[in-house]
This record gives C-alpha cells, sequence and structure tokens, in this order.
C-alpha cells in the first residue's frame, strides 16, 4: 500500500498490512543471507553493527560533540546541544554535560535484560550472573516465568540464554516493561 498524503497528513497502512509488509521483507532478507541479529536490525555475518551492538550489550562508549552520549562506568552522560555553549565550555575548560545519570545496580540489571533481550541472542544467564553476582531468577523470577507463561520470552535452560519469541518479538515494549 503506498504512502499519500491525505488533508495534510500521512495516511499509514492499516495493521495487518504492516505486518504482512513486515514478514515479507524479514522473509526476503533471510533469503538473502542476511540475520536478524537485534530487534530491527539485519546484517550479513561478521557485518553487524559493532557501534549499535555495544549499546545493546551494555558496554562503555565516549560520545564526542555537541549532543552526543556517552556511558561510563555506570553514568550516562549527554552533552550540551548547542554549539556555541559547546565550544565556549570547552574553551573555559568548563564541564561540556548537560544531563549525567548514575544507575544503581537494580537500574544496571533492569537495563541490561532489556536491551540483551533486544538481541537475537538474547539474554546470557551466566554473563548476567558473572557481570551482577546474582542469579537473574533471584532479581526477575517471577517477570520471567509471567513471560514464559504468556509465550513472549523463552527461557533455554540448556543453552543458559533467555530470548524473545517470535510473538515476543513483536510485543517487545510489553516484555520491557516487565523489566522497568
Amino acid at each position: 500500500m503506498p504512502f499519500y498524503l491525505k488533508s495534510g497528513f500521512l495516511s499509514l497502512c492499516d495493521e495487518d498490512t504492516e505486518y504482512q509488509m513486515r514478514e515479507l521483507l524479514q522473509n526476503y532478507l533471510k533469503k538473502s543471507g542476511f540475520n536478524k541479529y537485534e530487534i530491527s536490525n539485519f546484517a550479513k555475518a561478521g557485518f553487524e553493527a559493532i557501534h549499535n551492538t555495544n549499546y545493546w550489550k551494555q558496554e562503555e562508549y565516549i560520545g564526542f560533540g555537541v549532543h552526543s552520549s556517552s556511558y561510563i562506568l555506570g553514568t550516562r552522560y549527554k552533552n550540551i546541544d548547542s554549539i556555541e555553549k559547546y565550544i565556549e565550555n570547552i574553551t573555559n575548560g568548563n564541564d561540556i554535560s548537560c544531563e549525567k545519570v548514575h544507575l544503581d545496580k537494580l537500574d544496571l540489571m533492569k537495563e541490561y535484560v532489556m536491551l540483551n533481550l533486544r538481541l537475537s541472542s538474547g539474554v546470557n544467564i551466566n554473563s548476567f550472573y558473572n557481570k551482577f553476582s546474582t542469579s537473574i531468577y533471584d532479581v526477575f523470577g517471577v517477570e520471567i516465568k509471567k513471560l514464559v507463561d504468556l509465550e513472549l520470552i523463552t527461557d533455554d535452560k540448556l543453552n543458559n540464554t533467555i530470548y524473545l519469541t517470535k510473538r515476543g518479538a513483536e510485543v517487545a515494549n510489553i516484555v520491557f516493561q516487565e523489566f522497568v
């Protein structure tokens, strides 16, 4: 279904058509050798976006420049968005960040689960334990059971992985809300 302007507004297709279009595209990409490595990203093996994957794995990064973001030692930083103010602060040796948010251990665990669920590889249970020195089930056992019962995630104990089901990926925001 084509997009068009109607009364000054962009007219979009209905949800069923959108679903069919997404399924068609995903099947085409799969047949063309692209793997779905993240909830909304496909790539050929070895060509996954390192930059984005770094975010999903909750690894540190440094952003340089106006309006960029960084994540270092459990703290998120956002730089000011005014080029003039940015240059002024750099010139005068002042802080260029306009926002700093320190995440406590529980916040980091919640974010880790949500971010890793975005990946097709899912949340590695052992990696969670190694990172936080606690079992994912001790913190999120109720949520995991609920989502498994709703068939939105799979708790693959054999491979020590929790990942979204096909349906879970379609309603991922509902899954993520359980960990907020």
